[in-house]
């Protein structure tokens, strides 16, 4: 629910669910209590926390890391996960730099089979490629995502979809971006 919340825009109660789950992180598989552990920085990041982010972040690794060889039941939570997850936190932290090299880094660590999640971690690191003016390159990671997008049905995908339009709107004179807005245009 923290995720979903924090997903959301609604910092304080992200916060709150995370550190409530975190409460229990002693009792879960290592595997489970690094996801906790990793959801209570990108929660506490949200709100400025940056020393208990960071902290927080690390002990996630090293759960991680003593994870090896552990599988979740439902929902899977590995390094790809991890860096998405860091990656979270330093944009809420303001580290846009960051963001986008740990994004790089989930995507490169992220299993073929997670489409949904690969389409929704290239629209966030081709949103930080534009807040950071760098319009082809986030067109490019957009034409990346779209790609995915006919083989997915998936509410968060849609929104990013949604979200591209709006973003591009102030840099549709740039060619690349107008090209994408009209492929855009001819996906309905």
């Amino acid at each position: 629910m923290s995720v979903q919340a924090h997903h959301l825009g609604h910092r304080k109660q992200a916060w709150e669910l995370a550190e409530a789950a975190a409460r229990e992180a002693g009792r879960l598989p290592s595997l489970q209590a690094a996801f906790v552990t990793g959801q209570l920085a990108v929660a506490e990041a949200g709100c400025g926390d940056r020393r208990a982010a960071l902290a927080h972040l690390g002990e996630a690794e090293r759960l991680l890391e003593r994870s090896a060889g552990q599988h979740a039941a439902i929902g899977d939570y590995h390094p790809a996960a991890l860096a998405h997850q860091q990656a979270e936190a330093l944009a809420a932290l303001g580290d846009a730099r960051g963001a986008i090299t740990a994004l790089g880094t989930s995507l490169r660590h992220r299993p073929a089979g997670e489409r949904r999640a690969r389409a929704v971690t290239l629209a966030r690191l081709a949103e930080l490629h534009l807040s950071q003016g760098h319009v082809e390159r986030a067109c490019a990671t957009w034409h990346e995502m779209l790609d995915a997008v006919p083989q997915l049905d998936s509410a968060r995908v849609d929104d990013a979809v949604r979200r591209l339009r709006g973003r591009l709107q102030p840099v549709r004179g740039n060619r690349t971006a107008r090209a994408l807005l009209e492929r855009v245009r001819g996906l309905g």
